[in-house]
């Protein structure tokens, strides 16, 4: 499903499965999100380098977000690749182009799950500054991040990770950082 050929040839059936899956636009950020955007206003986070595709972290208030896959809220014509935002998705049952009438996609799906190297070169960036790493909620290996850089991984599934320098905490990432923020309340972070 999540490839431009089917949605080209199946526009119906992927709209369907498309609002069933990813299409939330109401969704609303959780305690992660929240945290991290105010670790961000405190000037505490350099910026969050995401797969996610869901826009909460700009809804939550982060400002430096680097998507890799690009977000729901971007689409383009699958011809002439005019810009659409994803209230285009919302309004229609199958979008099509005002300009030449072919269906529109969102851009993960148009470019194949591909991602934006300007994101990844941005994100890469403030990998590479970090002090401390934040991982929460992903299931793509931690090999893919810097090994000599601390971590907080916070996922209900065990990684398979093997760093002296890691902590991991086995729960529901909005329960930990709902945790954490009424712990912070108290103590300010420093």
């Amino acid at each position: 499903m999540l490839n431009s050929t089917f949605a080209k040839k199946n526009p119906k059936l992927f709209y369907l499965l498309y609002r069933k899956t990813f299409f939330h636009p109401n969704a609303e950020p959780n305690a992660c999100h929240l945290f991290l955007s105010d670790l961000e206003k405190q000037k505490k986070l350099l910026g969050i380098a995401t797969m996610n595709i869901d826009f909460l972290h700009q809804k939550a208030g982060s400002k430096s977000v680097h998507e890799y896959w690009g977000n729901m809220r971007m689409n383009h014509c699958s011809l002439c690749n005019k810009s659409f935002d994803w209230d285009i998705a919302q309004q229609n049952d199958i979008p099509l182009c005002d300009l030449c009438g072919h269906v529109i996609l969102p851009d993960f799906v148009l470019r194949n799950l591909g991602t934006y190297q300007d994101n990844i070169r941005d994100g890469s960036n403030i990998l590479s500054k970090a002090d401390l790493m934040i991982i929460a909620g992903t299931k793509n290996s931690w090999r893919n991040f810097p090994e000599s850089t601390p971590k907080v991984i916070v996922n209900l599934e065990l990684p398979e990770i093997n760093e002296s320098n890691s902590l991991f905490i086995q729960e529901n990432i909005a329960k930990v950082f709902t945790d954490v923020k009424k712990v912070l309340i108290h103590t300010p972070i420093v």
